[in-house]
């Protein structure tokens, strides 16, 4: 365990569903639940040695983490994904402990999830959409500085292990240089004294998450996560409702959506208060197109024209000259990926073109 030096993220046992909702979740406030799964059989796994004990031959897919230069760089430069157990990754390290490959939103492994009960806290929102991931990685290993594109919450519990976490809220875009939904601010070669001065710049908090306790990422924050000693987490996304189930899986992502979504988290919000700034993004979706970028275009519009009007200030988005490159990977892969789907032959036209799908 490594004491938290920052203690700027409350931590809380014994919160109540009620609390948890409206102090935390509606606000948008992160907060540590120290006894999330308390006298469940997952908290024996107290170390390494008991995870290699329990899980050891459990299959992983072990690839690179979240690092912004997939975007920039060719498939040739990264190490491919590979299967190992959790024995054979763990031995890895031994070998390499300075290796970038990690176990990184695994599906959860069946093992693991017969070892806690999903939390009442999961009830937010649609309890079928709930997904469970699992982190295994090695000291000195990372995560860089972005958001998740689901739009979900997110229950971060650390089985064993202690990780850096910064969580940055979605306003805070103007100051982190964002390309889709990554930062081009590289935390991860900072010194200790830039990264904290940058965070607190950006109106970020930070924790040490140790054993035993688990963090809540409400949905749409930026983060960055750095381990600090090899470890094994779970993460229970939940919390999505038809309308962010909708901007996180149809539309593609930048962090216009990403401030737009973050005020849609609350279904009764958004009929209240944004029931027609969401109908311009849905119809902005289905409007015909002739190409991909007409259809990116059509789009970025419509998130203009909505983050407009639904934006309590006026913040700009500082922009930079990306390489021609990297530009086309980062948003045409994503946006063939979000509306490809639509396209449908028309020879009547002699080409491709745009169709509402049904």
């Amino acid at each position: 365990m490594i004491e938290d030096r920052f203690q700027q993220i409350p931590r809380r046992a014994d919160l109540s569903q009620e609390e948890f909702e409206q102090d935390f979740l509606l606000q948008r406030k992160p907060v540590i639940l120290t006894d999330l799964f308390k006298e469940q059989p997952i908290q024996t796994l107290v170390n390494i040695e008991s995870v290699r004990r329990q899980l050891g031959e459990i299959p992983l897919v072990v690839s690179e983490g979240t690092r912004y230069h997939h975007l920039a760089q060719t498939d040739s430069y990264l190490q491919p994904a590979r299967s190992l157990t959790v024995n054979d990754y763990l031995d890895s390290i031994d070998r390499d402990p300075e290796t970038s490959l990690l176990c990184s939103e695994n599906a959860l492994p069946n093992e693991i999830q017969a070892l806690f009960t999903i939390p009442e806290y999961c009830r937010f929102g649609d309890w079928d959409d709930l997904t469970a991931r699992l982190f295994l990685g090695n000291a000195g290993n990372y995560a860089h500085l972005h958001f998740d594109g689901d739009f979900r919450q997110v229950l971060f519990y650390q089985i064993c292990g202690s990780k850096r976490i910064a969580i940055v809220p979605a306003n805070a875009a103007a100051k982190l240089l964002p390309n889709q939904q990554w930062s081009l601010v590289c935390l991860e070669h900072f010194s200790e004294a830039e990264k904290d001065a940058f965070i607190a710049y950006a109106g970020g908090v930070q924790c040490i998450l140790n054993p035993g306790e688990a963090l809540f990422f409400p949905a749409a924050v930026w983060h960055y996560v750095e381990y600090l000693t090899t470890g094994m987490s779970v993460a229970l996304r939940f919390g999505r409702n038809r309308y962010t189930k909708f901007l996180g899986d149809k539309c593609h992502l930048n962090s216009k959506l990403q401030r737009i979504a973050a005020k849609m988290i609350d279904e009764q919000t958004v009929q209240e208060r944004y029931s027609q700034e969401y109908e311009i993004i849905q119809q902005a979706f289905y409007q015909p197109a002739q190409t991909l970028g007409e259809k990116v275009r059509q789009m970025s519009m419509a998130y203009d024209l909505v983050w407009n009007a639904i934006a309590e200030t006026v913040e700009p988005v500082y922009q930079i000259s990306l390489p021609d490159r990297l530009a086309q990977t980062a948003l045409e892969i994503h946006a063939q990926h979000r509306y490809g789907n639509l396209i449908q032959p028309i020879p009547q036209f002699g080409g491709w073109g745009w169709a509402s799908a049904n």
